[in-house]
């Protein structure tokens, strides 16, 4: 697994005069642009997506390369904390696969639960300790974890589902994209990359 070397303090782009409403319109009336440095350029690439703002960043170490709109779960405020809540995670993670045959164009699977999430799920007695061991094991080296157990998983950043994509909230976990948006961020995520979500 990539080191996360995610800065929570780093700027997250948005301007200091501009409420997350006012950027989420922004960015969904904004022409769709690729990156603004190449993959082969790309040295040290993250994800962040901040939920309240609706946006996708890709960063390539300090610099932010690119930020696009996104659609988030049906039911948006709070972090994911078990199977069927229809929320996004927050926190930590990696993108731990990827699918080139999704129904959803194309999809990257990301890590959730992480180990914070399998620590809380067996404290509220929603896994059992098998179970956190296999998430902790998993997350502490790289790999898929679980995604089948009560906390729920199969969390990815996808493509559209018919004319559905960034424009609205609409998933039952997942971070949704507009297909030509989904064609870039394919090209400059491997397996491995860390991924950042906030609520902000």
């Amino acid at each position: 697994m990539k080191e996360n070397k995610i800065k929570d303090t780093k700027e997250s782009g948005q301007s200091a005069t501009e409420t997350p409403d006012e950027k989420t319109k922004r960015l969904r009336a904004e022409a769709i642009s690729a990156p603004s440095v190449s993959v082969d350029e790309v040295t040290d690439l993250h994800i962040e997506i901040h939920k309240k703002q609706h946006a996708l960043q890709l960063w390539n170490e300090e610099k932010l390369i690119a930020e696009y709109p996104v659609g988030l779960a049906k039911n948006p405020t709070g972090a994911k904390e078990k199977e069927g809540d229809n929320k996004n995670p927050e926190g930590s993670y990696y993108i731990c696969n990827k699918n080139s045959r999704s129904q959803y164009h194309l999809a990257l699977g990301i890590s959730y639960p992480n180990i914070e999430d399998a620590n809380r799920g067996y404290e509220e007695g929603l896994i059992n300790e098998s179970e956190k061991n296999s998430l902790v094991y998993a997350n502490e080296h790289g790999k898929k974890p679980d995604w089948y157990t009560a906390l729920g998983g199969e969390i990815m950043i996808h493509g559209q589902k018919g004319e559905q994509g960034s424009e609205s909230d609409w998933t039952r976990g997942c971070f949704a994209v507009d297909n030509e948006i989904m064609d870039f961020i394919w090209d400059y995520v491997e397996v491995g990359t860390p991924v950042l979500i906030t609520a902000d």
